[in-house]
């Protein structure tokens, strides 16, 4: 049952990445209902000390803001919505060479000594496009523009904020184990005494 509300909760935050008003209402709920889950099952738990659960939710939840925080990133004169837990896995494309982005210019520029009036011409024309369309060269670059004016700008911050997160969510692991291996320690040593 968690399971299926966990997948379901994924696939409607995926859904919902480019409106970061529901998403964080999304996560909220989720959070909401996981962690009622969570307690209901971890109060058979009677060993385990009382801050545990609420230490550890805490933990969870600061570890997950910087990973589900969205931003704004503005390249050019269009702003990308960007949210850092779906936009880091996104492979960096290698900048083309000079001559690989004026090839690419090339076929987005018209000369203006060619008439397109005339269907020859007009025929002629496209057909030259085409084929410089149909390079390597023109593909490495137009998969670099298209990289650098759609997910391109959100992937350094986002690997940061995911970091971040990751180092958070280690450091809030490493308290509570090391308070655990503490208080196991203190016990033994009051039975032993």
């Amino acid at each position: 049952m968690l399971l299926l509300l966990a997948a379901w909760f994924a696939l409607w935050l995926f859904a919902t990445r480019d409106h970061p008003q529901w998403a964080a209402i999304g996560i909220l709920t989720g959070l909401a209902t996981g962690s009622w889950l969570v307690h209901r099952q971890l109060r058979r738990w009677v060993s385990k000390p009382r801050w545990l659960v609420p230490m550890g939710a805490v933990v969870l939840v600061v570890a997950l803001v910087p990973a589900l925080k969205p931003f704004t990133v503005e390249p050019e004169a269009v702003s990308v919505s960007c949210s850092p837990l779906f936009d880091d896995w996104h492979p960096v494309v290698p900048r083309p060479s000079q001559s690989e982005i004026d090839t690419w210019n090339s076929v987005y520029s018209i000369s203006p000594v060619v008439n397109l009036r005339d269907p020859a011409a007009r025929r002629a024309y496209f057909a030259e496009k085409d084929r410089i369309r149909a390079t390597p060269a023109f593909h490495r670059a137009d998969k670099w523009f298209l990289w650098s004016f759609g997910d391109g700008p959100c992937v350094a911050r986002s690997r940061h904020d995911l970091l971040v997160s990751g180092a958070l969510l280690g450091a809030g692991a490493t308290t509570i184990t090391t308070a655990l291996v503490v208080r196991r320690r203190r016990r033994a040593a009051t039975r032993c005494d």
